[in-house]
């Protein structure tokens, strides 16, 4: 028999850590960790040996479920994920939903995953849920391991890793009121995923409690033709239109995500209305080109990639382990501030 393999739930009690604190330490993802807590844990994976070599001994492959390739939050999950796989010799297999038809993609994908031979599942998708849920036997019994990832509900028969989308939305329209913003609009895709309606809970809440009223901060989700998750630029971009003739119009606008907020801006510079000084536009994900569109988006911060690959490292344990309690791992927001978001007036200076 071969060596026992060691977990990272192991190397986590040695070192006197939560499993998140480990699992951060060892995916070296620059979480904030005091020194002496880090060197406690990378000590403790070297003397239990923690990292393993070598091909594992069935197919080396993981299937990774994505809602669409084209929102730049998957690709930067999905990289995240091939940095962890890479180290232990395993490669993703990547499913866009978005160019499958809708209508059965969800089976269509298990069944096409398992005909492969994959090792693990990593479903980013909500739409994967409610099929991986129905075959948890049929996935035990052909030893495939699975963990959700952007998953923000209990799911207790696999490990998850989520992010706090209420919290972050709390905290971006704090954020935007502190300011000085009084009239905030909300623009979204419609609610039929439970992350987007934790997005508009958390919005609700924090206007509420400044004694603001929905007339004044209103929430707008796109009522256009159905569209496919690809085309969220272009359905910021007609929700800005929107707000463009409210009267009195917002003096800021708090958008479900960084590309409905980059369809925002494209349709406000079309329009010569000026970010900053005229609205502020906050995004909400902190996606690679958040940083690089003129003016730089000010967001909230998911970190996506972090995601990646701590959803990896917990399916990796599973691989392992079969057979253990699933694990729940949350990822706390922040605001990245960049440029177009300002007190009403254009001034970015604000309060403390």
């Amino acid at each position: 028999m071969g060596a026992k393999k060691v977990t990272l739930k192991e190397v986590a009690a040695r070192s006197g850590v939560s499993l998140a604190t480990a699992c951060r330490v060892l995916t070296n993802n620059g979480y904030p960790v005091s020194e002496e807590i880090r060197e406690r844990v990378l000590n403790a994976a070297r003397e239990l040996h923690y990292h393993t070599n070598g091909a594992p001994a069935l197919a080396n492959e993981v299937a990774v479920v994505i809602p669409t390739v084209s929102n730049l939050f998957y690709t930067a999950l999905i990289t995240g994920v091939e940095s962890v796989l890479a180290k232990e010799n395993y490669s993703a297999l990547v499913y866009d939903m978005d160019s499958i038809p809708a209508a059965g993609a969800d089976e269509f994908i298990l069944q096409s995953a398992l005909s492969k031979g994959v090792r693990g599942i990593i479903a980013a998708s909500p739409r994967m849920y409610g099929v991986l849920h129905r075959n948890v036997q049929r996935l035990k019994d052909q030893r495939v391991a699975v963990t959700l990832a952007d998953c923000p509900v209990s799911a207790n028969d696999f490990s998850s890793i989520f992010y706090d989308y209420k919290k972050g939305a709390t905290l971006g329209a704090e954020y935007l009121i502190k300011m000085g913003h009084r009239r905030i609009a909300y623009a979204g895709m419609p609610l039929e995923r439970e992350s987007r309606s934790l997005r508009v809970q958390g919005f609700r809440e924090a206007i509420q409690a400044a004694g603001l009223t929905e007339e004044r901060c209103p929430v707008l989700t796109y009522q256009g033709e159905r569209m496919r998750d690809n085309r969220q630029i272009e359905a910021g971009a007609e929700m800005a239109e929107q707000i463009l003739q409210m009267m009195p119009r917002p003096t800021a606008v708090f958008a479900m995500n960084d590309m409905v907020a980059f369809g925002m801006l494209r349709c406000f510079r079309r329009e010569r209305v000026r970010v900053p000084e005229e609205i502020s536009v906050l995004g909400f994900d902190d996606s690679p080109f958040a940083e690089l569109v003129t003016p730089g988006l000010t967001t909230v911060r998911v970190q996506s990639e972090q995601m990646g690959r701590m959803a990896a490292m917990l399916l990796l344990e599973t691989i392992r382990g079969p057979g253990r309690n699933a694990v729940q791992l949350s990822i706390e927001p922040g605001i990245v501030e960049r440029e177009t978001a300002a007190r009403p007036g254009g001034s970015r200076f604000r309060d403390e």
